[in-house]
Order: C-alpha cells, then structure tokens, then sequence
C-alpha cells in the first residue's frame, strides 16, 4: 500500500484553513507587520477566538487580559502569535476518529509540544523554540491521518494496542507504512518547514539522521514517558546522553532541573 497514493487519492484529507496558510506566509515574509497580521487573523472569526481564548490561557497569556487580535500581537509577539495560530489551525483540521478521545489526544500533543520547547533551553544551539513546540504538536497526527485513509485497518490496530502491541510494528506489517512516515508526509503537502517534516520522520531514530529536532521529539518523549512511569531513578540511570549531546545539551543543568519539565498545563485550552 503505498502512502503517497492512498493521499493522492483522499477525498477528506485534512487541510489547514486557508486563512491559516495565509497567514503563515505572511509571517515568513519581510514585509509583514504586527497589523497586517492582526487584519488577516481578524477576517476568520472562529480562528480569532480560539487565538484569544489560547492567548489568556494561563499558559500563554499570563495574567494580562488578552481583548483584542491586536493586544494578542502585540502582547505575545510573532513568534508566540505563529505558534497559537497553527494550533488553532492544525486542532480544527481533523475529525476525530470514533475510537480516539481527540481532547486527551491533543492535551496529550500539547503537553509533548511544550517538552520540546523546553528541552530547547538546555542545547547551546540557536534553536527555534516554536518550531519545536509546533513539532511536538504535530508528533502523532499520523495516527489520526491513517484513521482517515483505513479506518479499518487503524481501529483493528488501535484495539490491538490498547493490549501492549507495539503501534508502528502493526502499521508497518500491515500498510507498509507507518504513523510516523503518515505526519511527516502530512507536513510536506501542508508545506510546513523542511526541518518539521524530517524531525517527525526520525524522531524514533534521531541517530540516523542529522535533524536537530527529531533529537529534541526523541527527549521530550523520553521524558514524559519515564515521567508516567513514575520511575525517576530508572529515567535518570537510562537518559539517552548520546542523543542529547548529539545536540549540545547541558546535561548536568537538564537533570537537574528536569521536574520543570511538567509544570505547563494546557487544560485550559480544552475547556
């Protein structure tokens, strides 16, 4: 089965809104400013109010109330501003799957994406923190795309996980592809960053490709999965240093202020 064909050949493949395509041009373009920004974002209603409502969250708005698109740009700056539209845009483009709970689903992308802006603090590299929170949101849409493309294939498999099996072996022996090649190809055709795609194509096997940020997706799951386990002296004794050093993290500061890592809550932008 091949992947490429099967979303040449969708009828409801999800699609960012256009708007929101738009709009993330305009921010890679050197012409664009804070009000010509806020007048795109201002034309799609719904988008302007998941945008606010995201913006005076506790985690991204703080306690300064958010009133306007513009308090928003201004407030949150371009970078922050990027990172709430595609939120908006890339939640609102998928129908949820009856077989998966799309609000744990995305609390559980949410919590992903904010580990991986916070494994940036820790590289002496320049990395783009947004780039990487959008790729921890942006980590497991593969699974919900396949749920579109076989939706019989993936609740079979879904159920069969749901008992210990192992996802990408399933998906692999069954469609010749798995979730992980899914998003990555999703990435390409919604023509996000190079780097984004690459980083959710390796980002179980960082070693094999040179993509920073398929490194920090390796980490920050790393991280939370040892963190659910509740096995602080087990995720500590197992760290993979290589993988981290491969990317010039402090390791020493890191470890020692890893419990940071689950502060952010992004309860409230499900409410």
């Amino acid at each position: 089965m091949e992947l490429s064909q099967l979303i040449n050949n969708a009828t409801d493949l999800p699609k960012i809104p256009e708007v929101v395509q738009k709009l993330l041009d305009s921010f890679n373009s050197a012409e664009s400013d804070a009000d010509s920004i806020a007048k795109q974002l201002s034309q799609d209603q719904t988008l302007t109010a998941k945008v606010l409502r995201m913006a005076n969250s506790s985690h991204f708005g703080g306690a300064r109330k958010i009133g306007s698109v513009n308090d928003a740009v201004v407030f949150l700056g371009l970078n922050s501003l990027r990172t709430l539209v595609l939120a908006s845009g890339i939640t609102s483009s998928f129908k949820a799957p009856e077989h998966i709970d799309i609000k744990q689903f995305w609390r559980n992308s949410f919590a992903m994406a904010g580990a991986c802006r916070w494994v940036c603090n820790y590289s002496k590299r320049e990395l783009d923190k947004e780039l990487a929170f959008t790729c921890g949101m942006m980590h497991n849409v593969g699974t919900i795309l396949i749920s579109i493309l076989c939706p019989d294939d993936a609740l079979e498999i879904h159920q069969l996980v749901e008992q210990g099996a192992n996802r990408e072996d399933l998906e692999q022996n069954r469609l010749g592809f798995t979730n992980v090649e899914a998003g990555a190809e999703l990435a390409d055709r919604w023509r996000f960053p190079p780097a984004m795609a690459e980083a959710l194509r390796h980002q179980h096997n960082p070693e094999a490709s040179d993509a920073e940020y398929a490194a920090i997706l390796y980490l920050a799951h790393y991280i939370l999965a040892m963190n659910a386990s509740d096995d602080k002296e087990n995720m500590m004794a197992n760290f993979p240093n290589a993988i981290a050093e491969s990317i010039d993290i402090d390791l020493v500061s890191m470890l020692d202020e890893i419990d940071l890592a689950f502060d952010e809550n992004f309860d409230d932008l499900f409410a």
